[in-house]
């Protein structure tokens, strides 16, 4: 079971997102102001149980995304949590889109490798 999260996810970006049968792959840009050397997270979210509000938030996330100008921006996170009664749901906050609380059976924070400009 997962205590606590790793990194402040207020203000990052979500880049890309991925949804295979019950297994959920964020990659997120946190926020400069926090993380100064462009980091990007991969959110593995595996065995999620209400798959179909998954589905249905992520087809939301995709098409808010391909509107006017948001499709280059990627889509800024208000913040991403676990419930503290139970640590087994993660909520996650986009702007423009419904919070979703995504019950799972296991969760894994990557921080992936940064290159250098």
């Amino acid at each position: 079971m997962i205590k606590n999260l790793n990194y402040n996810y207020h203000d990052a970006i979500r880049e890309t997102i991925s949804l295979q049968h019950t297994d959920l792959l964020l990659t997120i840009s946190l926020y400069p102001i926090y993380y100064r050397n462009q980091q990007q997270v991969q959110l593995m979210i595996s065995g999620i149980t209400n798959i179909i509000n998954c589905e249905k938030w992520v087809s939301e996330v995709i098409s808010i995304c391909q509107e006017e100008n948001e499709a280059s921006l990627g889509a800024r996170i208000n913040e991403i949590y676990l419930d503290k009664n139970n640590k087994n749901q993660l909520l996650v906050s986009i702007d423009y889109i419904k919070t979703v609380k995504l019950n799972f059976e296991y969760f894994k924070e990557i921080l992936k490798p940064t290159t250098c400009s």
